[in-house]
């Protein structure tokens, strides 16, 4: 069988773990022949693999398509930062990043104590999961927010303001209890569209 260079047939994303929120999954999709060897990096430093943290499972999906799983467990702030993954086998070698970040600014949010405003500043109560539909072309980032007045949204890419227009889509749908599931859609998803998304939830009692 002729050798082949890896590629991902399904880009790396984030899910969380639905009924354990200390651990989370880091999953991509690689093609090559002969079977490629993976490595993963946090913020340039090598990962053992083979650890209680994290641990990496390599299955076959098809023929020459493997399923990459990298589990974390006992998810903490020191786990924020550029995860990479290296796919590599003799035809060649392909990386990807992966951002994992969990900051929050509730204090620099909190209301002025003299304000009269009732209500509440937004805050996240789900962290923003990455899902893909559509074999992979569309990606969806969905996160949860508690806020009263409902919150304006702001998305960007590399601190680059995203546009709800083209193939970008955003929308935020109520829920009970003063809370919104807020979503960015991206279409047609293709090598240009990795970066560090952010997304900010603002009202007039503050902003997260």
């Amino acid at each position: 069988m002729a050798a082949s260079a890896p590629k991902f047939t399904k880009p790396p994303a984030i899910r969380q773990s639905p009924d354990d929120s200390t651990r989370l999954y880091l999953e991509c999709q690689v093609q090559g022949t002969p079977k490629p060897d993976v490595t993963w990096f946090q913020n340039e430093a090598k990962l053992s693999t083979t650890s209680t943290k994290h641990k990496q499972t390599i299955k076959v999906a098809t023929g020459n398509n493997y399923d990459v799983t990298l589990e974390i467990t006992e998810l903490g702030p020191n786990d924020a930062g550029t995860y990479k993954i290296v796919v590599k086998n003799k035809a060649g070698e392909i990386t990807a990043n992966v951002n994992l970040n969990f900051s929050n600014e509730d204090d620099a949010a909190a209301a002025p104590a003299a304000s009269s405003e009732e209500g509440t500043a937004p805050t996240f109560i789900q962290k923003p999961i990455i899902k893909q539909e559509n074999d992979g072309k569309r990606l969806i980032f969905e996160c949860k927010i508690a806020a009263d007045p409902k919150p304006d949204l702001f998305w960007s890419r590399d601190d680059v303001a995203i546009q709800d227009s083209g193939r970008y889509l955003i929308y935020c749908d109520p829920l009970p209890n003063n809370a919104y599931v807020a979503c960015l859609e991206i279409d047609d998803v293709n090598a240009s569209d990795a970066g560090k998304y952010k997304i900010s939830a603002k009202n007039k009692l503050g902003e997260s």
